[in-house]
């Protein structure tokens, strides 16, 4: 449940961060043709700055959690995972959402893919 809900924050910040790189881009155009002073365009790649680096976060907590999973899993025995899956649903919750957010960013990636 944690790993997804750092997923659905990384996709916040991620949406996050491509409006203020609209922004950024549509302020230096105007720049170009003389329309917007430095200062707002200064703020607004602070802005920018300031969100990639909510996303990196975001993404370097995402991958701790799934190293404490991949960890978790590996120092299980066959039986003991056997048992774990039999009695415990949430590593059958687990692992369905690894493989149900794997395939979110297969089909985000393809889908940009064809933009």
């Amino acid at each position: 449940m944690e790993l997804h809900e750092h997923y659905e924050t990384f996709i916040e910040r991620k949406e996050q961060c491509i409006r203020h790189l609209n922004a950024v881009k549509a302020t230096m155009k105007l720049m170009m043709i003389g329309g917007v002073s430095i200062y707002a365009n200064n703020n607004q790649n602070l802005e920018l700055c300031k969100s990639l680096y909510k996303l990196f976060f975001q993404l370097l907590l995402m991958s701790d959690k799934f190293d404490e999973m991949i960890k978790f899993i590996q120092n299980l025995t066959n039986s003991q995972r056997e048992n774990y899956y039999d009695d415990q649903s949430f590593l059958y919750d687990i692992d369905r959402n690894f493989w149900e957010i794997c395939c979110v960013w297969k089909d985000e990636k393809t889908i940009r893919q064809l933009d």
